[in-house]
Parts: C-alpha cells; structure tokens; sequence
C-alpha cells in the first residue's frame, strides 16, 4: 500500500519524504524531538537542516521549518508523566481522548492556533507537515483534519468512542482532505484502537531489541526514530557537517555575546538576526 500524495515525487526533499522507512525515521525523529529543552530541539533540529521557530513553538509544539526545502514540520508533544509541571494537564488531555471528546478540547484548540499562525507566517510556499507521537499523534490528527494539513504518527492515542465521533464527523463533512499516516509497534494497547478502528492507514513496525517490552517500553517513541546520531534519513545531511551548520554557529555567537540570558530568549534573538 502506497500513499496517494499529490506532491509525491521520487526526488522530493520535503513534506511527506516519499513512502518507505526514511519517512517514518524522520518523523520519528522529529515527534522525538518535541519532548526536548529548547536547546536539545535546536541542536537536534540543525543535524538536519531545521532551525526551530521560538515564536511559535512552546513546550506543546515545536515548530520548525527549513528554508533549502521549503519546509516547515509541527512536531507535537505526547504525554509527559514524568514531568511535575505538564503531566496533569496531559493525563485531562488522555482522558479527553478515551471520551471521545478530545477534537473540541483545549489541548486541540490551542496547536490548531498555533499551526494556523505557522501557516501565516511561512505563507504558500512551504509545505506543512503535522507530526507527533501518543497523545501528540491524536492532537496532530486533529489538527489536520481540521486544516488539511499532512500527518504522520506514531503509536497514536486512542479509543472506540474516539473511533466512533470520527466516523460521526466524516458523516458531517468536518474533515479536510490531506495525506495522513499512522505507524505502531503493533503490540502497543495504547494504540490499538487506532490501528483497528480508525480510517488510516496504519504500517506496524517491528519492534527494537534494545527497548522494554513492558507497556511503557512497547508505546515508546523508540521504536520508531532510526540512527538519530547520523542526520535524519533522506535529509541530505552528514554527520561531516554537523560541527560546521551555520545556524549552530549563530545561535552560539549569540549566546556569547548575551551572557546569563534564557536559552528561549537567545533563539529569538538569533532567529531574528540570522537572514540579515
């Protein structure tokens, strides 16, 4: 089974990356990214050509785009039950999730806000792509039903009610057309709603030897990132050029020339001079 991607082409850098497994390495990678600091998701991100967006991204959603590609990726944050802070507010978003209830949540709402500003601010020329894992796949499924943007997840969130008021929208016209693909261990409970029961298409990966097999180690995002220490797969970029990305190097001009500022505000800032 192929996807149908109207901008599908053997040579294409952005966007969906063809249909194999360097596909589901990079965004793999990128869902990964997404539970970074600010500083691990900028380092992370110029392993393959990314600068993120500090305006636009938060701890739900890193946002970054790629001006050789043409390409900007929405990478959303899943459930974070080790973290003091966000973890309460995850669990309501999970529950939302087993209610059903989670297209018109919160949690939906405020990504939808922020790719919409992403789409403004790029403009037609890039093309988007919406990326995530667990709770972050189902906010990213949302989001582009909700946009027609395109969509690759992993190990999906999900619930036979959630199934159910998907086909009740379908019924109602509420989604918009895009490319959306799932990708799951196959074994992983979490997900399995989603991979009998929702409209998309859904590849099973095999699982890592090297990670758990108990409940938490077979939902792991593990599973699905690839050789993250190389470059993103298909992304053009070797291991050689890491230590020489002129992004890395801004951002560190920057930050020697801001002493004691916050890791966040030193993005903004290089972000804002970097193109001039």
């Amino acid at each position: 089974m192929y996807l149908h991607c109207k901008s599908w082409s053997k040579n294409q850098k952005g966007g969906l990356r063809g249909k194999d497994q360097k596909q589901q390495k990079f965004y793999g990678y990128m869902s990964s990214l997404a539970y970074k600091d600010a500083k691990k998701r900028t380092e992370g991100l110029a392993k393959h050509g990314f600068i993120l967006d500090p305006q636009l991204s938060n701890e739900d959603i890193l946002v970054a785009h790629n001006p050789q590609t043409k390409e900007v990726v929405h990478a959303i944050t899943g459930s974070r039950f080790g973290d003091a802070k966000n973890k309460f507010r995850d669990i309501r978003s999970d529950l939302g999730i087993l209610a059903g209830t989670d297209r018109l949540g919160k949690r939906t709402a405020e990504i939808t806000d922020v790719v919409k500003k992403s789409q403004k601010k790029y403009g037609k020329d890039y093309n988007y792509t919406n990326t995530g894992h667990s709770l972050g796949s189902r906010v990213s499924m949302n989001v582009s039903k909700k946009l027609g943007i395109d969509h690759v997840g992993f190990n999906q969130g999900s619930s036979p009610l959630g199934a159910v008021s998907d086909r009740i929208a379908r019924l109602f016209g509420r989604d918009k057309k895009a490319t959306r693909i799932n990708y799951t261990t196959g074994k992983d409970f979490i997900s399995k709603s989603s991979q009998l029961l929702d409209d998309v298409e859904t590849n099973v990966v095999p699982l890592k030897k090297n990670v758990s097999t108990d409940l938490a180690g077979l939902h792991s995002i593990k599973h699905f990132t690839g050789q993250e220490g190389n470059g993103a797969p298909g992304s053009g970029v070797h291991k050689k050029n890491i230590k020489k990305n002129k992004w890395l190097v801004h951002v560190d001009q920057v930050k020697r020339k801001n002493k004691g500022m916050k890791y966040t505000e030193i993005l903004k800032i290089a972000s804002s001079s970097y193109y001039k």
